[in-house]
């Protein structure tokens, strides 16, 4: 038997094909543009991401020897995505992404609400610009005659859903990253959903990450080449799937990823609400959440740095090399990387990036290796916060494009003090998604799944800890001493 994992990510879709052990056994990719009209305005077209999946889909089922034998298709998500529909799931909007800020006002409308803290301790998630809550707000005040047509507001994985199925539904963990969504109650909080300016019936309806279905849509079947028996799982968010995928373990593993943007991430049997109200929950099963924090600036500094530093010859390589030149700490050169604003620890979209420290004898070098040291400094400053929570972790589990970086991962280790493990699977999200299939339909058994020994691990170099903590001091007042 196998299993199928679908990850709808914001920049391309990812398919894994697995067997009952957990093996990879086929993958497939197919990519697609992320549009900026305006600034703070990211946005992409749900049918164009749409049609991607199902290439994918079709691709993998095609190149299977044995398609008949694929019981389950599950789907993974990039979190956050909001769009409007009419009454015949026609979209009314483009869809609006994570990275999307239009909503800033009205977020700080409701960040610095009375009632914002019984948000937060309900919906379990930061207000913050990303969340569908807000942009929802921003449709309502901004784009009156299009609210009006609305018959639902959906993720893309509920758009693509719909299209399998004929109807609305959302599983708890998407659901539970909208800002609208009560963690503890499994439904839709009236509280939230009143500051959105909507009522429920605008809404999906949730269900559990392990729901399945095989009703499709009478022509899906056969535009799918899809097997007779084959269900459909509704799956969860890409966050809580690499996790799964990444084989974390609570009480015990840290997952950290750093693609476009990055990510720290605990698997915990309850909820995390800090005081400060900075880390995210996030429903993966019942009486099982993902906790943490993400950061809008991670791979993309490099990027940054590329157009930055004016050298058309520059790789991201090249720039790693240049930056590792220069020996930890960077000579006190520090950075605060919130480039393109930022979500965790602070959650502020206005943030700016803050250079502190530069002499004359700093160079290009000294720079390049201080933006990624900030990067991953601002990763440790969520860590902090969950290693607390949960004391016994005792490693970092790495995932994403960083993880072709050794030097970027001894950066990690010695920062946050624990060792990095890197595990030799296919995209993480994606192989979380085929597993859950295969656990939702209890065709996969948690005990035989053959877990990949680290390929990898890189041991923390306390002298080289020490560099990084007499600039993390500094870095951690940085943000609060000069706020924007």
């Amino acid at each position: 038997m196998y299993f199928l994992g679908i990850d709808i990510g914001t920049g391309s879709v990812k398919a894994v094909l697995i067997n009952v052990k957990g093996e990879t056994v086929l993958t497939a990719q197919q990519h697609y543009p992320m549009h900026e009209p305006e600034p703070g305005f990211r946005e992409q077209d749900a049918d164009i991401v749409k049609d991607a999946t199902f290439t994918v889909i079709k691709e993998i089922i095609g190149k299977s020897n044995q398609p008949d034998k694929i019981k389950s298709i599950c789907f993974s998500a990039a979190m956050h995505s909001i769009m409007a529909v009419d009454e015949k799931g026609k979209p009314l909007t483009p869809l609006l992404l994570w990275s999307d800020t239009r909503s800033t006002e009205e977020s700080d409308d409701i960040k610095y609400s009375k009632d914002a803290t019984i948000i937060y301790q309900r919906c379990g998630t930061p207000v913050h610009p990303m969340l569908p809550l807000t942009k929802i707000k921003w449709l309502k005040q901004n784009e009156r005659e299009i609210f009006a047509k609305t018959h639902k507001f959906i993720s893309i994985k509920e758009y693509i859903c719909f299209h399998l199925l004929g109807k609305y539904i959302v599983d708890y963990s998407v659901a539970s990253a909208t800002g609208m969504f009560d963690l503890l109650a499994l439904k839709w909080n009236k509280l939230a959903l009143d500051y959105a300016g909507i009522g429920y019936e605008l809404l999906s309806e949730p269900i559990p990450t392990s729901a399945y279905s095989n009703k499709w849509n009478e022509h899906i079947p056969q535009e799918l080449n899809l097997p007779s028996d084959i269900m459909l799982v509704i799956g969860s968010s890409d966050g809580c799937f690499a996790n799964v995928g990444s084989h974390v373990i609570p009480n015990r593993d840290l997952a950290v990823t750093i693609g476009t943007s990055a990510a720290v991430r605990i698997t915990s049997p309850e909820p995390f609400f800090d005081t400060a109200e900075s880390i995210f929950n996030y429903v993966l099963a019942t009486n099982l959440y993902i906790s943490g924090g993400a950061s809008n600036n991670g791979g993309n500094v490099m990027n940054w740095l590329k157009q930055f530093l004016k050298d058309e010859s520059l790789t991201e390589a090249k720039i790693l090399e240049k930056a590792f030149t220069v020996d930890a700490g960077s000579e006190g050169l520090i950075i605060l990387p919130y480039l393109y604003g930022e979500r965790a620890p602070v959650w502020d979209a206005k943030a700016r990036m803050i250079v502190y420290g530069m002499q004359a004898h700093h160079t290009a070098d000294h720079f390049c290796r201080a933006m990624i040291e900030g990067v991953v400094m601002n990763l440790y400053s969520i860590a902090e916060k969950l290693i607390k929570q949960q004391p016994s972790i005792n490693r970092v589990i790495a995932s994403g494009g960083f993880i072709q970086s050794p030097l970027w991962l001894q950066l990690t280790a010695d920062v946050f003090n624990l060792p990095v493990h890197i595990l030799d699977n296919a995209d993480a999200s994606a192989l979380g998604a085929a597993m859950w299939g295969g656990f939702s339909l209890g065709m996969i058994s948690e005990k035989n799944i053959v877990q990949p020994p680290a390929a990898k691990m890189y041991q923390p170099q306390d002298w080289n800890h020490d560099f990084y903590m007499d600039n993390y001091q500094i870095f951690k007042e940085l943000y609060t001493n000069n706020k924007y």
